[in-house]
């Protein structure tokens, strides 16, 4: 009866880590785009440039 639980928690968790991977690879590839295109508008914009000032008032 050990046996089934074993292999059962053992496949929970590979099902679980490669779910997680899967999901961290894609938000990672994906993201990276979108972080450039902000970083990109925020440069355009100038508001880049004022949150850095206002962090360096502090």
């Amino acid at each position: 009866m050990m046996g089934f639980w074993y292999y059962f928690w053992t496949i929970n968790f590979v099902v679980a880590g490669t779910a997680f991977a899967l999901i961290a690879l894609i938000v990672t590839v994906r993201g990276s785009k979108d972080l450039r295109d902000m970083f990109a508008r925020l440069k355009e914009s100038g508001a880049a440039q004022a949150i850095a000032d206002r962090n360096c008032k502090k």
